[in-house]
């Protein structure tokens, strides 16, 4: 889970997929180079902190999304939105979680940051429907029982919000101890 050992691969494969320009890429060369590579180092932006720089290579990837690629596609949304979230932004991240998961309706992180994105907007009975989503989809999604604990304490709901605390303690008690075995 190295992400700078993840972009130094990355610049590998895409130096491999280089050719002479008055070559034709194959499809599955042009589909790697133009729309996989600039997906994986927005995702690679993102996890270090530099939404501006993934938002202009995940547009990359948006421009040259394949058709029927609807989960990679997803993916693509849901970092956008992600992004957007983190530049202050909640109203357009919310359309491009909601076009992840309409692209991907079993997407439990586009329904959490969904929520965030709501939450954001003091939606607050969306968000609670959306980190409930999350929730089914994933019960092990800690980041949205975090958001379900902190949209009804923001409404004055503290047994709403201690019951999704608890839920979230044990969630991350529970990873902890797997990740220590």
């Amino acid at each position: 889970k190295n992400i700078d050992e993840a972009q130094t691969r990355i610049a590998a494969a895409r130096e491999s997929l280089k050719v002479n320009p008055d070559v034709e890429l194959t499809p599955d060369k042009n589909l790697y180079l133009r729309f996989y590579l600039p997906l994986l180092d927005g995702i690679y932006f993102t996890r270090k902190q530099n939404p501006q720089e993934a938002l202009d290579t995940l547009l990359t990837a948006l421009q040259n999304s394949p058709s029927g690629a609807k989960g990679d596609l997803a993916e693509v949304y849901y970092f956008m939105g992600r992004n957007l979230k983190d530049l202050g932004e909640s109203a357009p991240s919310k359309e491009f979680q909601a076009k992840a998961i309409e692209l991907d309706p079993k997407f439990a992180n586009a329904y959490c940051n969904l929520g965030n994105a709501l939450s954001g907007r003091k939606k607050l009975e969306e968000a609670i429907a959306a980190y409930r989503m999350a929730i089914d989809l994933d019960p092990k999604n800690a980041a949205a029982h975090v958001g379900l604990a902190n949209a009804p304490a923001a409404q004055g709901k503290l047994d709403a919000a201690a019951a999704a605390d608890s839920e979230t303690i044990r969630l991350e008690t529970q990873k902890g101890a797997s990740t220590t075995k």
